[in-house]
């Protein structure tokens, strides 16, 4: 009976894990596809226009396809563009920037 209930334990572990792994996988997936419908919609829009707009954190960090904590980790520890002062306490980055370093990191292998 006690083998039975640790075989069932065990069972329910690897189930879980297993589903950790398909959800990181998927949310990879959308990343790379919220990257791409982004790079599309930049393309559309003139060279200059597109790459010297100023995104806030928040809307870099979606860029990027990270959260809003994670890009901030990232900016403190160096591993984004320098950022631009657009206010007293505000910081922005410029779309071609962010665009250069994401190309950069999808191509360094380990980035992050």
């Amino acid at each position: 009976m006690k083998s039975q209930a640790v075989t069932k334990k065990k069972q329910r572990a690897a189930k879980a894990m297993a589903t950790a792994s398909d959800m990181r996988t998927h949310q990879k997936q959308r990343a790379e596809e919220k990257r791409a419908a982004i790079s599309a919609q930049l393309n559309n829009l003139p060279p200059d226009l597109g790459r010297n707009r100023v995104l806030d954190a928040e809307a870099s960090a979606a860029f990027w396809g990270v959260s809003l904590p994670h890009w901030r980790r990232l900016y403190r520890s160096g591993k984004v563009p320098s950022p631009i002062k657009i206010g007293e306490r505000k910081l922005g980055w410029r779309v071609g920037d962010l665009a250069d370093g994401l190309a950069q990191r999808s191509t360094t292998p380990s980035a992050l």
